[in-house]
């Protein structure tokens, strides 16, 4: 394919952090009933010699049969995370991901005799405004196009997408691709976005807790990698071990993120999704016949408040509510006032590269990992004239990372060319391997926000606001099956 013209952007790579609200989703089995006191614990901890450790012995790039294409793939990305796609050979010294992304790039355009096109914006509305204005006059300009949880459900509402599904080249039901996605997002039998080890930047948008490894000996603490590893990595467990750690250590009677501690550091817009998805929370689902649909038990919800109420408001946490103070959330922590940190892999890997004290990484407790809204996908135009093409160009790019980047996972988060810590690493391939994703949020319905918007105001009970999201909840959801049942003009 020729491109008319070439524009390449280059653009400081945003806090993924301080993307607005979340891209969930719903793992079934992942997690036991946080909500429900009397639920047996059948518990699926992180366990030695697992399938997700033989799963990466596979080499699904190298027994990949190659065909020969001798035309570009041109990709139309975000620029916060155009390094998925362009790997920049000039920086990447010093960047483990970016020297294992550029290997892949030669490798992959040499394999299948392509040449990678880029085309970035900064603004995730642009993005949106290309896919249109390509459906919409018949175009063929780009062959994949990289978009944002936010932005890019009106492409998707307005039907301007193609089902991945029907791509024969696609193999999506396979490790490589995000299987949480897939069934979450998946709507009468059709899947217009998708993410996985084709997007290690999405990968790294997992959630986790980072927890000080100094701190936990003084207050004699055990570390929870047993805990997670035999099932028993609960909100309850998490509230047990962080009650009364928060304390005024100068006794000047004003507890200070600058010089006193913290049981636990977070931010209003990661730590309720968080801490609800992590312990099994759910608010939409998909019904037998392919329809997104709201799911979901108001006891349930309420219960799950409750314990992220007591872990947030009762033992005072620190709980940034104020967006200009984001960065104290992760630079108290690194400075060693915090027993855990609510984060994700990509900010481990960018704020606590320097941190003095020791830390480990564990998943959220009960296992599955909450996925920022700043996630990317990939997507089809619905007027791309030849989708196998495409589909063969992605799969490829998926199987090469799945066998030859994600399995160096960790030192791509620590920044490190060894593994230090054992546990973590083994941690942080179960982080990435059970991430969830909830209709409800992808849609950004009100029931989403619900949360959130009562733990802001510190109250405890919920069950009001509970049921008013959930009737507007539903009436939204009407509208957005109802605009995605026409076709596109």
């Amino acid at each position: 394919m020729q491109m008319r013209q070439s524009r390449s952007r280059l653009m400081a790579l945003l806090l993924a952090g301080l993307m607005l609200f979340s891209s969930l989703a719903v793992l079934a089995g992942c997690a036991d009933s946080e909500g429900d006191a009397t639920a047996t614990e059948t518990g699926s901890g992180v366990q030695s010699g697992s399938s997700a450790e033989e799963e990466t012995k596979a080499a699904p790039y190298t027994n990949l049969e190659k065909k020969k294409y001798n035309r570009e793939f041109v990709v139309l990305g975000r620029g916060d995370m155009k390094t998925d796609f362009e790997a920049i050979s000039t920086e990447s010294k010093g960047s483990l991901l970016n020297e294992l992304l550029v290997e892949r790039n030669t490798v992959v355009e040499e394999d299948f005799g392509i040449k990678f096109v880029y085309f970035y914006e900064d603004s995730y509305n642009e993005v949106n405004a290309r896919v249109s204005q390509q459906a919409l006059n018949s175009l063929d300009d780009y062959d994949v196009a990289m978009g944002h949880k936010y932005t890019v459900t009106t492409c998707l509402v307005n039907n301007q997408l193609t089902d991945l599904s029907t791509v024969d080249t696609l193999a999506l039901t396979e490790n490589w691709w995000d299987q949480g996605c897939r069934s979450s997002l998946t709507v009468n039998g059709k899947l217009f976005l998708m993410t996985g080890d084709v997007l290690p930047s999405s990968m790294l948008i997992s959630a986790c807790f980072a927890f000080n490894k100094r701190l936990m000996k003084e207050l004699n603490k055990t570390e929870p990698y047993s805990l997670v590893r035999e099932g028993k990595w609960t909100l309850d467990e998490f509230n047990a071990m962080t009650k009364d750690v928060t304390v005024d250590v100068d006794g000047d009677g004003v507890i200070d993120y600058k010089k006193d501690r913290y049981g636990l550091s977070s931010w209003m817009m990661d730590v309720p999704f968080t801490m609800f998805y992590g312990a099994g929370g759910v608010f939409g689902s998909v019904a037998e016949d392919g329809t997104p649909e709201m799911s979901f038990e108001d006891e349930d919800v309420i219960n799950r408040y409750e314990k992220i109420y007591r872990a947030l408001i009762e033992q005072n946490a620190y709980f940034v509510t104020d967006l200009s103070q984001y960065e104290t959330s992760y630079e108290m922590f690194a400075a060693g006032h915090a027993l855990f940190y609510d984060t994700s892999l990509n900010k481990v890997r960018n704020f606590l590269a320097d941190m003095s004290d020791d830390y480990g990484i564990v998943p959220v407790p009960k296992y599955v990992s909450f996925v920022n809204g700043s996630t990317g996908f990939v997507m089809m135009v619905s007027t791309e004239k030849d989708p196998e093409y495409v589909g063969a160009i992605l799969e490829a790019m998926a199987r090469y990372n799945y066998e030859n980047v994600s399995t160096k996972m960790f030192e791509i988060v620590t920044k490190l060319q060894s593994v230090r810590d054992q546990d973590s690493s083994e941690m942080v391939e179960y982080i990435i391997r059970n991430r969830v994703f909830d209709s409800a949020y992808f849609f950004d319905l009100a029931v989403s926000n619900v949360v959130l918007e009562q733990l802001k105001t510190g109250k405890p009970e919920i069950s009001a606001q509970l049921t008013s999201a959930k009737k507007t909840s539903k009436t939204e959801l009407r509208g957005i099956l109802r605009k995605m049942s026409k076709k596109q003009k």
